[in-house]
């Protein structure tokens, strides 16, 4: 990565972590990664295979290596923070885990989180796709298997949260699972 770009990126993570207090440590961990040739990868054997087939039936083939490691990590029940350009694939990360643990699983559910109005609703019409895609899954069934009430009018404040602006943001962009 040139020294440019690193500082960059130390510099936005430096504004992100200001007014920490200096007790708290955050973070565990931070590397700056040169880039690198992107790689494809075949779907993981968790997968089901019928979601795989929705994501194939929307051109997408293989999964990109960043898109892999992501999702083995959401699968197996950990945290994960993917940082990478605009249409980089980051979504495919945390729904290809999802939709097959709402496949395997009928009461599973999930609550997705977005930082702005027009990023939910386009994650949101892309969980109803998929989801409608998936076998055994139609149209009356989407927004169900999609973890959302029929109409979804109320909102659920998580707790803990006491910025107002946050808040604020938060009852603009999530919805309540069944």
């Amino acid at each position: 990565m040139s020294n440019s770009g690193s500082d960059f990126g130390r510099e936005l993570l430096s504004c992100a972590l200001e007014g920490t207090d200096p007790n708290e440590h955050p973070l565990r961990h931070v590397a700056d990664l040169s880039p690198r040739q992107g790689r494809l990868q075949p779907w993981p054997q968790w997968a089901d295979r019928d979601v795989v087939r929705a994501f194939h039936d929307r051109g997408i083939e293989a999964m990109w290596s960043h898109q892999l490691a992501a999702a083995d990590l959401a699968h197996d029940g950990r945290h994960v923070v993917l940082s990478s350009g605009t249409a980089s694939g980051k979504s495919l990360a945390y729904q290809l885990p999802i939709l097959t643990a709402l496949k395997a699983n009928s009461r599973a559910r999930a609550l997705y989180l977005s930082p702005t109005k027009a990023l939910g609703h386009d994650q949101l019409r892309t969980a109803i796709a998929l989801t409608e895609a998936v076998p055994g899954h139609g149209p009356a069934r989407s927004r169900q298997r999609a973890g959302l009430r029929p109409e979804p009018r109320a909102r659920q404040r998580p707790c803990g949260i006491n910025d107002r602006s946050l808040q604020s943001r938060v009852d603009q962009t999530t919805r309540t699972v069944a």
